[in-house]
């Protein structure tokens, strides 16, 4: 039994960390946001200025031998020989300082390659450049002076192009913006949510009860249920049949156990009171009135936050003050005073 309340209380502790880390997390939605979406332009950006594309243009040829007429296919080995006969060629310092004479370039820029296809004569020529109109001027000196080594080479096969080459109008492989932000912006969002979900792990703060007899030094009665209010109006009262079941459950534990240590004291005061704003404190001593006007308990309920009073007991559906409700409560405190 002990063991099985200790693993029920690690599962609490568990789900409470796995909560506020996660809550701290989205209540800094905006800023992952903004710096995911930085992320993302500036990947953009570099990846733009370091983006260098290619062209190829490709060709296709047909071997025949001499003597032989142009439609007849040749056996596929004599196909494979030409194509890495071929290779050498396009690769010769001869013919590559032949096609940079001709287009007035310094040196050949660019590359070039052949394959054979497989269980026929064809051959494969492809031509590869930085620009589209580069690849197929290469493209176009090469099938032009290729011949000039060709002929020591190839001994009696011949050549005929059967696919003319063409300008390219899409680079090898295109820049892909989108592709490239979305995973920018996915990882920066995701190392992001992990530095504020660690900065959140590690911070000391309340999660559970036992952190505030631990760190605070003092006994906790019980926690509330964490009641989302929906209505234009920011009170959350009990006696509202819009109210959760947790939330009713979870108050009446925590009057049972305030009005048990009160008689256990013989105390007739209660002090609700909490560090900063907005942290409910009116909201938690009204409903502790009334559940405990609920017990038949005679209860005054004074308001002494000077500075930003929240008497919605007495304000109207607008959140107006009304003289007439603070002239009901009146009465009703001298009542309780005489009974």
């Amino acid at each position: 039994m002990e063991q099985r309340r200790g693993e029920y209380r690690m599962d609490g502790v568990d789900r409470a960390l796995s909560y506020t880390v996660l809550t701290d997390v989205l209540r800094q939605w905006l800023v992952i946001f903004c710096f995911a979406v930085s992320a993302a332009l500036l990947a953009a950006a570099v990846m733009q200025w370091h983006y260098q594309p290619s062209y190829t243009s490709q060709a296709t040829l047909y071997v025949t031998k001499k003597g032989l007429p142009n439609n007849v296919y040749d056996n596929e080995s004599s196909a494979q020989v030409m194509a890495e006969h071929f290779e050498q060629i396009l690769n010769s310092s001869i013919l590559q300082k032949k096609v940079a004479e001709e287009i007035h370039l310094a040196d050949f820029a660019g590359s070039a390659s052949a394959e054979a296809v497989e269980g026929t004569n064809l051959i494969n020529l492809a031509v590869t450049a930085a620009s589209p109109e580069l690849c197929f001027k290469l493209m176009q000196s090469i099938l032009k002076n290729y011949s000039l080594v060709s002929d020591y080479m190839t001994g009696n096969a011949i050549l005929e192009i059967l696919k003319a080459p063409k300008v390219p109008l899409t680079p090898d492989q295109p820049f892909e913006r989108r592709n490239i932000m979305i995973k920018a912006f996915l990882a920066a969002a995701a190392c992001w949510v992990l530095i504020f979900g660690g900065l959140s792990w590690l911070k000391d703060t309340i999660r559970t009860e036992e952190d505030i007899e631990q760190k605070l030094e003092a006994r906790c009665l019980g926690t509330l249920w964490h009641e989302r209010n929906r209505k234009k109006r920011t009170d959350i009262r009990i006696d509202d049949p819009l109210i959760s079941f947790r939330y009713m459950e979870s108050l009446q534990k925590l009057t049972q156990h305030v009005q048990k240590k009160m008689e256990e004291r013989k105390a007739q005061t209660l002090l609700v009171t909490s560090v900063l704003e907005k942290e409910g404190r009116s909201t938690v001593a009204e409903n502790l009135a009334l559940a405990l006007s609920m017990r038949k308990e005679k209860v005054f309920l004074l308001n002494a936050d000077f500075r930003k009073q929240n008497a919605s007991w007495l304000a109207d559906e607008e959140g107006h003050l009304k003289i007439e409700n603070f002239q009901k409560l009146l009465e009703n405190l001298k009542k309780r005073m005489i009974m």
